[in-house]
């Protein structure tokens, strides 16, 4: 078995200590991994649903209690994802519920656009779900040779 002291002694050179560190970090899940039977102990929650498939209830013009209820979830955890921008939700009167959020997006630290994320995908040819995915944690802690922000304008 080989150690993980130089395993520990990289984290600590990134973070400072093991307890500052990301709990997902890659390093940290391998040795979690390797003294659990190669299973990780924590799992990281994602949003208990299928946004596509919520997407489409969403848009066939249910209401969103239903729609809520379909999904197996409680109607202030799908308002939720929509404020949040995960969901759009179009009322039958044609006015859209969600949220707006602007943000302004950089690549390689230049700005780039600035807008909502429809517009924004609209204007550079980025998916909506590629510009919600440059905001996670996930996305950041890769190495990308093209670096993407998507930074909230308040």
């Amino acid at each position: 078995m080989v150690s993980i002291v130089p395993i520990v002694c990289d984290i600590e050179s990134d973070y400072g200590s093991v307890k500052n560190a990301d709990l997902f970090d890659k390093r940290l899940v391998e040795i979690r991994k390797r003294f659990n039977h190669g299973i990780d102990p924590i799992v990281k929650s994602e949003l208990g649903i299928d946004i596509e498939v919520a997407q489409r209830l969403l848009d066939s013009k249910m209401t969103k209690s239903k729609v809520a209820e379909m999904l197996g979830i409680k109607e202030y955890q799908l308002n939720r994802y929509i404020i949040n921008g995960y969901l759009t939700y179009e009322n039958h009167r044609g006015k859209s519920t969600a949220k707006k959020s602007r943000f302004q997006l950089y690549k390689n630290g230049d700005y780039v656009v600035s807008g909502t994320y429809s517009e924004i995908s609209e204007t550079t040819g980025i998916s909506a779900n590629s510009l919600r995915y440059y905001r996670s944690n996930k996305y950041k802690q890769r190495h990308h040779t093209v670096r993407y922000r998507m930074v909230p304008i308040k």
